[in-house]
């Protein structure tokens, strides 16, 4: 599979399940059960990006890129960091 192939499935499918959870969490929050499956679907949506870097750079390990396998690892690791300061703040 191409690397553009293989970014673009996954973005269709993790934001295809991010807004079908939200909507669900919507109709969920609607009839009183709270927003637990609402901020699944957010979450889903907003780490989409994220799945897709991941995604790339399996690709371009597959296809020995080095130079931008560095890149994607660099952006996964700035990605992360910024996840785990916002957590622990």
């Amino acid at each position: 599979m191409k690397m553009n192939d293989a970014v673009v499935l996954t973005l269709r499918i993790s934001v295809a399940i991010g807004i079908t959870a939200t909507l669900a969490g919507i109709i969920s929050y609607l009839a009183g059960f709270g927003t637990d499956v609402l901020w699944i679907g957010i979450l889903v949506v907003v780490v989409s990006p994220l799945l897709a870097v991941a995604a790339a750079t399996v690709s371009l390990i597959a296809e020995k890129d080095r130079k931008w396998t560095a890149v994607a690892l660099t952006l996964i690791c700035v990605s992360a960091i910024g996840i785990a300061i916002s957590v622990l703040t």
